[in-house]
């Protein structure tokens, strides 16, 4: 009897790259994903310039290969008040996004244009659904 013989195209479908990269996304999904929020005060009279570069940073980084999902906010209560949340692959895929150009240029603008410094949170998901996982 002879050896077995490896075919990978006998075990798997053939799938474009960017269906492969979606699969791998989706299962990474429902694994550990890494919650970022982040509250936002503008100075009075930088309330439009803030936003204006809130809702900049949004499509480059949703664009992300890590990026899961991100969301800009606008308080009810304080119309003046921002926030952000991003949902990312993992820990290392958020880091690469503070690097990033884009991300670079909103935290320089942004330090012109608020009360405070930036300070986020770096979040796993402990209540159900997805990213709760063994960690929870």
């Amino acid at each position: 009897m002879g050896a077995l013989r490896f075919k990978p195209d006998l075990l798997l479908p053939k799938i474009s790259p960017d269906r492969l990269i979606a699969a791998c996304l989706w299962l990474t999904r429902y694994s550990l994903s890494v919650h970022f929020f982040a509250r936002f005060e503008p100075m009075p009279g930088e309330e439009m310039k803030f936003r204006e570069e809130l809702l900049r940073i949004v499509e480059p980084t949703r664009a992300e290969i890590g990026c899961l999902a991100i969301h800009a906010f606008k308080s009810l209560r304080e119309p003046f008040v921002f926030a952000i949340h991003s949902e990312w692959a993992d820990e290392a895929a958020f880091e690469l996004h503070a690097q990033l150009p884009h991300t670079v240029r909103f935290l320089e603008a942004a330090k012109k244009c608020l009360t405070h410094p930036v300070h986020g949170l770096r979040l796993l998901e402990i209540g159900g659904g997805a990213g709760a996982g063994a960690a929870g």
